[in-house]
Parts: structure tokens; sequence; C-alpha cells
């Protein structure tokens, strides 16, 4: 019988521990003078007491806290013009970027004409191309953008 009740006393205990950690990102705070007062829901109460001198905390606060960013990619936006085209093609970059390729394809995906944008404007001569629709694709970087080009 000793034993059983070890075993329980023990097993309960484990789950104590095991179950102090916030389960839920409500809650709410308290402030009056020197007394703060935080709790979440899941969690039990977390008391701060601060004389001046000393802080003393009671409570479970979250066990493991994870900083994460998110870091913002700012993308070049392109302006392709005219459309339809007749024999030049512009192709204008908000920012330069000497890692920026491009390429036309026609419907069926054969690439007819590469090159590099590594000004701000870029002229393209495409008299030579037939009347239809073409695909340019823009890679910079990590990132590709596709836009139709209509060719008269």
């Amino acid at each position: 019988m000793l034993k059983r009740i070890i075993l329980a006393s023990f097993t309960l205990s484990s789950w104590a521990l095991i179950g102090q950690e916030v389960i839920a990102p409500a809650g709410n705070a308290f402030n009056n003078g020197g007394t703060h007062l935080y709790w979440t829901i899941g969690e039990t109460v977390v008391s701060t007491e601060d004389d001046g001198n000393n802080i003393i905390t009671q409570g479970f606060h979250q066990p493991q806290v994870t900083v994460s960013t998110v870091e913002e990619q700012l993308t070049t936006t392109f302006s392709i013009f005219p459309t339809p085209v007749t024999n030049i093609l512009t192709i204008k970059a908000s920012k330069a970027n000497p890692n920026t390729t491009a390429f036309i394809s026609d419907l069926n995906g054969k690439s007819v004409r590469s090159f590099l944008l590594t000004e701000l404007t870029t002229q393209l001569n495409i008299e030579e191309l037939s009347s239809g629709i073409y695909l340019l694709t823009i890679k910079e970087d990590d990132t590709m953008n596709t836009y139709k080009i209509i060719k008269k």
C-alpha cells in the first residue's frame, strides 16, 4: 500500500510540474502602486513585489520564450511598357540590382531571348520577334515575376 501512495504522489507531482505552462495568450494585468499582478489562462497567479531594492516574484512564468523576427524583403517593382509593343520594349525598375536577369519565352515555354537588367531603365529591341503573346520573366535574387507581353 505504501508503494502505491508513493507512486501516486510522484505521478501527481510530475503532472503538476509539466502542467505549468501558458495555454492561451489571454489574460490581464493589475497595478496598484508597488503591487503588480499578471495572469493568463491556464497559469497560476504570478505576482511581483518591488520595494525599490528587492523584487520578489511568485508563481510560474512561461518556461520557454522564443523570440522571432520576420525580415521583410523589399522587392523591386517593374514597369513594362508599351503594351502592345511594336519594336522597343521598356523595362523600368524601382531600384537597380546587378543580380537581376530576365528572359522572354513564347507560350510553349521556349526561351527566345535572355538579358541582364543592370540599369534602372532598359530598352529592348524585339522587332525580330514575330507577332504574338510572350512571357517576360524577371528573376531578382530569390523572387521571380512574370509579365505578359503582346507583340504587334
